[in-house]
This record gives C-alpha cells, sequence and structure tokens, in this order.
C-alpha cells in the first residue's frame, strides 16, 4: 500500500500544473506525514522514496523513477524527518547508498537536510562506510558537517560502552543507539 502511495504522491507531483494543485499536493503530503505510516519494515515513505528498488514493485515503474528528489522534498516538508531509522536502523541516506544508484541530487538533498552522517545502522555502518564509489563519497565529505555536541556525547558513550538505557531519557535511548 505505501509504494502504491508513493507512487500517487509522484504522480500528483507530475501533474500539477499550477500553485493551486501543488498546494493541494502538499497538504496530501502533510495529511500522510501525520498518519506515520511504516512498513512491516519500520521503512517510511522517505525510506521508499530513497530507495531505487522502489520503482521495480509497481506496474507504473515505467512512468515513476525513484529515488526521486520531488518526492523526498515533498515528504521533507511535509513534515517526514530524514534521521528516523527503519527496523534496520537505516536511514534514508542509508538506504539511498546501499539500495541501488545513489542519484546526486537526492544526496545533495538529504545532506543539506541535515542528515546524520555519523549514524550507524545495525550493522554498524555509517553513510560514508556505504559510499560505494569515490564520487560519492567526495560529496559525502564534502558536505559540511559539523557534529553538534549531542552526536558526539552519543558517539562517547556507544565507544566507551557506558550503561545509559534507563539512565538518559527513554526518547535519547535510540539517538544514542543510532552513534
Amino acid at each position: 500500500m505505501m509504494v502504491y502511495l508513493l507512487h500517487y504522491l509522484s504522480a500528483l507531483l507530475e501533474v500539477a500544473s499550477d500553485e493551486h494543485d501543488i498546494e493541494v499536493v502538499m497538504e496530501t503530503a502533510k495529511a500522510v506525514a501525520w498518519v506515520g505510516l511504516r512498513s512491516t519494515t519500520a521503512s517510511t515513505l522517505l525510506h521508499l522514496a530513497s530507495n531505487s528498488r522502489t520503482e521495480d514493485i509497481s506496474s507504473l515503474k515505467e512512468h515513476l523513477h525513484f529515488p526521486s528528489l520531488r518526492v523526498c522534498e515533498l515528504l521533507m516538508d511535509s513534515g517526514i524527518d530524514q534521521s528516523v531509522v527503519d527496523g534496520d536502523r537505516n536511514t534514508a541516506l542509508h538506504i539511498l547508498l546501499t539500495k541501488g544508484h545513489a542519484e546526486r541530487d537526492v544526496l545533495s538533498c538529504l545532506l543539506k537536510a541535515g542528515a546524520h552522517m555519523d549514524a550507524r545502522n545495525s550493522s554498524g555502518k555509517t553513510v560514508l562506510d556505504l559510499a560505494r564509489c569515490e564520487k560519492v563519497r567526495r560529496v559525502v565529505q564534502s558536505a559540511e558537517h559539523v557534529p553538534g555536541l549531542q552526536c558526539l556525547a552519543a558517539r562517547k558513550i556507544m565507544g566507551e560502552k557506558m550503561p545509559y538505557e534507563g539512565i538518559v531519557p527513554k526518547r535519547l535511548e535510540s539517538f544514542i543507539q543510532m552513534h
């Protein structure tokens, strides 16, 4: 169902012809974002929009292309957080770099949106670890990324294997695990 919803949003973007149409698409996307849909693997629509294999799932694959910059921008503008992780603790940026080819414009969009480049998935891989070609590695490395104090503290906690579960607020536990 989520893939068809994603294709629906993509198709709406393609046929939007004026400001009113764009506004309707944006309101639709905001309503979808508010629901907070997750797949059986805990992927969000942004994870799917960043995945080049998403187009293989639908009969509309000849008409729609993923990863899609326009759909990723729409979803993030609608309130879907690009730092949310799926069941394997992958962010949309992890998915972009592991599932097929990394579209440079989508990569730049996610980096500019403040993607946590130091986030580790369940395999312990960061975005830089997953960058398969030198060109993509350079784009990731050249992104102006200064880790925040929270990221530095989370890395220290994980690196030193300090106990934190049940000590820090519950909402911070997944953030710490991400590092």
